[in-house]
């Protein structure tokens, strides 16, 4: 998982003049902290009371591909970007 969401930044950090040229700002970028839920969680969930977490259910890292993980991944920091006034982000 923390190789697949540090894959998933280095990535957003590759194109960030992309997203700046087509979304006219800079998006923040920070890694977000990862934690594996056990508890009956049906998809991933971004928690942003204190440092931004994405929250991974368990049982649903085995079902997915690497690909997916990283799909997966990279969907939950685009919310975290879509807090920004004027992102441009989407799923």
């Amino acid at each position: 998982m923390s190789k697949a969401l540090d894959e998933v930044m280095q990535e957003t950090h590759r194109r960030r003049q992309i997203i700046i040229d087509r979304c006219g700002f800079a998006p923040k970028l920070a890694r977000p902290d990862l934690l594996v839920a056990t508890s009956p969680l049906s998809s991933p969930l971004i928690v942003t009371d204190e440092a931004p977490t994405i929250v991974f259910p368990a049982n649903l890292i085995d079902s997915l591909s690497d690909q997916e993980l990283r799909g997966a991944l990279a969907h939950e920091l685009a919310h975290l970007e879509l807090r920004t006034p004027f992102s441009c982000f989407s799923s």
